[in-house]
């Protein structure tokens, strides 16, 4: 159990298992973990606190661009940041849509729906037109893209389309 501290103390001694555990308040939880590497090894990729991540992210820009899966990466991502809510159900709400948010009143952490390639392509180009044409406009500091399941799922059943998704691509 990701939520119980001897849980969590006996992974990491006695397996050597950095775990993360999501806990919910009926007592569910998801964890998942990796095995922490020896500074030597210079892998970088590891835990950071939400402390950590709102200093390095402060006055910056990060956008998400995709579809469903990339969705969930942000809600992800929100979590950690300490938007605990980000991601929770609500039938009420679009799920195909754009979501913006301004993190510490300082960073913009944002989610493109385009669940297409052309469609992330097309996001892409806005981003640079803004940037180009003068506007003062400074590129987001990071961009996140992910998608595929859509342009499997829904066009790519000919050699066309197949061809099409080729050539967005390059």
């Amino acid at each position: 159990d990701g939520c119980n501290e001897a849980s969590r103390g006996m992974a990491y001694r006695d397996y050597g298992l950095a775990s993360y555990g999501t806990c919910a308040p009926h007592g569910n939880s998801y964890v998942w973990a990796w095995r922490e590497q020896p500074s030597r090894t210079r892998c970088r990729f590891g835990h950071r606190s939400e402390e950590k991540l709102k200093k390095s992210l402060n006055r910056r820009e990060v956008v998400f661009i995709g579809d469903s899966m990339t969705r969930y990466v942000y809600h992800a991502s929100m979590r950690t940041l300490g938007i605990k809510e980000s991601g929770a159900y609500d039938a009420t709400g679009p799920k195909h849509a754009d979501i913006s948010n301004k993190l510490w009143d300082t960073t913009n952490v944002n989610f493109k729906w385009a669940p297409l390639a052309v469609d992330q392509l097309n996001v892409l180009k806005e981003i640079n037109q803004r940037v180009t044409k003068g506007t003062g406009m400074q590129p987001p500091d990071l961009i996140v893209l992910g998608g595929g399941a859509w342009d499997r799922l829904h066009v790519y059943a000919t050699d066309e389309d197949r061809q099409s998704h080729a050539t967005t691509l390059k």
